[in-house]
């Protein structure tokens, strides 16, 4: 039910049901990858699983662990194939890329973790925008969303045309999610956030670097909203999903863990405040 929030944030139309059921889909798998990469795996597992990733089929999967052969063939899933049955278009070579640029930012994340190494704040970020999952999600909900009807030849390079828009939603993604749960994976002994990241360049308290993230975050939308009027090269649905993406980042975790630990009800379209466009 917590995953299904951020497909339901990303694309609400009634009419996209389709879209939000396997959009939801991917954040469940990435969310169980995720996890294996910050809590679960050994080192040199998460080594062999990523380059199971860039081999891309099932013959690697025999040389996983037990645990990870599951999540292996769930990652392998059906919407290169239904894409291609109906619209006729090759999308594999560009599913194939989010994935294995995301467990790539995994491992990265978790060779940190067992150096005991903390990066400074932009080496974090260069790696944590990806490691969010924004890149992916927007791809997957692009695809699924024109299955059948919207998708052609030029589609999926149409998607890389809108790269900087996506890269400044993903960052107000990740961002708002290290507000709200860096404390508590912190108490649990995940890798530094942003928030931690910046005391420890810096030498500054908690509650300066937090002001300093907030204002990123702003900055990071003020950049996100002029990408979002150069529309001649990007297609609509891409700035609306990147916006509506943002926002739901917002509105999950303004009062902290929104998807983890922390319960609390709240109205998931109060985040379109947040936009500073119509």
């Amino acid at each position: 039910m917590e995953n299904y929030l951020w497909a339901m944030g990303i694309n609400y139309e009634p009419r996209f049901s389709e879209c939000r059921i396997g959009l939801t889909k991917f954040v469940c798998i990435l969310t169980i990858i995720d996890d294996m990469y910050d809590v679960y795996g050994f080192l040199d597992e998460l080594e062999h699983f990523t380059q199971a990733v860039c081999r891309w089929n099932m013959e690697a999967k025999e040389e996983l662990p037990e645990y990870m052969k599951p999540v292996y063939a769930a990652m392998l899933n059906e919407l290169a194939d239904n894409v291609f049955k109906n619209n006729g278009l090759d999308v594999l070579p560009y599913i194939k890329k989010e994935w294995v640029n995301l467990c790539k930012s995994y491992l990265v994340e978790a060779r940190w973790f067992y150096r005991g190494y903390t990066p400074t704040l932009q080496e974090y970020l260069d790696n944590a925008w990806t490691s969010v999952g924004g890149p992916g999600a927007l791809l997957h909900a692009y695809l699924l969303q024109g299955l059948g009807s919207h998708l052609t030849k030029t589609s999926p390079e149409s998607f890389k045309h809108g790269s900087e828009i996506v890269y400044w939603s993903s960052l107000i993604t990740r961002l708002s999610d290290d507000l709200g749960t860096s404390k508590a994976e912190s108490e649990r002994g995940d890798v530094a956030k942003a928030v931690e990241c910046y005391m420890e360049e810096k030498g500054i308290s908690e509650e300066e670097a937090q002001h300093y993230i907030n204002d990123l975050i702003c900055y990071s939308w003020k950049k996100m909203n002029e990408e979002s009027v150069k529309t001649s090269r990007i297609p609509k649905s891409i700035v609306k999903m990147s916006l509506n993406m943002a926002r739901t980042a917002h509105s999950i975790f303004q009062h902290g863990d929104g998807i983890g630990t922390y319960q609390r009800s709240f109205n998931l379209f109060d985040c379109k405040s947040y936009s500073y466009i119509s």
